[in-house]
């Protein structure tokens, strides 16, 4: 299981991820969250979230991977 102190290597493997979720609320993709455990809900606080901005369909910046809830998203300190 990966820990909230993983190393930069363990971030990047694949392997790692059982659960992902995407927000697409604006048309583009806004925040993708990545956790270790395939029962994770929502709620819980070892979600590794990203942050995509857009303009015009064009990425100008990708934020993340910060820790905390799937639910709590927008707020982790953007």
């Amino acid at each position: 299981m990966l820990t909230i102190n993983a190393n930069k290597e363990d971030l990047l493997n694949d392997h790692v991820w059982k659960a992902t979720k995407y927000d697409y609320t604006s048309g583009d993709l806004d925040y993708k969250g990545l956790n270790t455990d395939e029962c994770a809900t929502d709620g819980d606080t070892s979600w590794r979230i990203w942050k995509y901005t857009w303009d015009g369909g064009n990425m100008t910046k990708l934020q993340g991977p910060l820790v905390g809830t799937w639910t709590g998203r927008s707020g982790l300190g953007w």
